[in-house]
């Protein structure tokens, strides 16, 4: 149905250290939802970094296609969430050349994200 541009799809990027409440009430408000502000609090909640984390590793994390390279079936995605722990992991040189393959890629993609990160 969406190669046939009969659904919209909504694919939400964000930057873990932004206020998370603010973006889910963007998002509603941009889909033109009338939702009680307990359910925005519920999806804040059900979207937190450690939740999503602890939902991956129940079997609704499982898929049939990892089960040959991921842990159980998982696609190893989520580490620790902690802010900036990167920096103990990339030199310098590492993090600027990551910097410059991305710039890059998602320009020549066509894609304008003005993205902040430390």
């Amino acid at each position: 149905m969406a190669k046939q541009g009969k659904v919209k799809i909504v694919h939400v990027l964000r930057n873990p250290k932004d206020n998370l409440y603010d973006t889910i009430n963007r998002l509603v408000e941009f889909l033109q939802l009338d939702r009680p502000e307990s359910f925005l609090r519920d999806v804040e909640k059900a979207v937190q970094f450690e939740n999503l984390q602890k939902e991956h590793e129940t079997i609704a994390g499982e898929t049939k296609i990892w089960k040959v390279f991921g842990d159980g079936g998982r696609l190893p995605i989520y580490r620790k969430g902690c802010i900036g722990d990167w920096k103990n992991y990339f030199t310098v040189a590492q993090n600027e050349r990551f910097d410059a393959v991305y710039d890059k890629e998602i320009k020549e993609q066509g894609i304008d994200l003005p993205f902040s990160y430390e």
